[in-house]
């Protein structure tokens, strides 16, 4: 959560930072605009001032789109670059629409996984998805289930 202090800082050098920002952006051929910054895990980072890291594709929803950079809402990306600050790129989503777009795009490592850690295989005889989504494999639950009864 950025604090009062903050994001009157952010609103009153908003043009100041909008150049500052644009300096590390490099504009693709495929429409993507580009963010050169450090990381924070796989997206950029924007550091408007000593202190203050902002994932970059957020503050660019922040300049673009008047997101509230305290929203508890996410910024999706449509063309699966997560360097990309385009804000026609751009979309807010919640946590299901996430998941959605990670389903989506084949960026779920569990759903690229076609074994279990035992290496049985999950197919649909073998697989068991509980109430939260989460897999599980029949037969490492019934090991288990024996092992806790003897």
């Amino acid at each position: 959560m950025l604090t009062e202090e903050q994001l009157t800082f952010l609103k009153v050098r908003k043009d100041f930072l909008t150049s500052k920002f644009l300096l590390r952006v490099s504009k693709l051929e495929n429409g993507c605009w580009n963010f050169r910054g450090g990381r924070r895990g796989r997206y950029r980072k924007f550091a408007p001032k000593a202190g203050l890291h902002l994932m970059a594709h957020r503050f660019s929803a922040y300049l673009y789109k008047d997101f509230d950079l305290n929203s508890s809402k996410f910024v999706l990306h449509e063309c699966d670059n997560p360097s990309c600050v385009n804000p026609d790129h751009l979309y807010i989503g919640n946590q299901f629409d996430n998941m959605q777009d990670r389903i989506n795009s084949g960026n779920n490592p569990m759903l690229n996984k076609t074994h279990c850690p035992q290496d049985y295989e999950y197919n649909y005889v073998n697989t068991y998805n509980d109430a939260n989504g989460h897999r599980h494999c029949v037969i490492c639950m019934k090991i288990r289930d024996i092992a806790r009864s003897n």
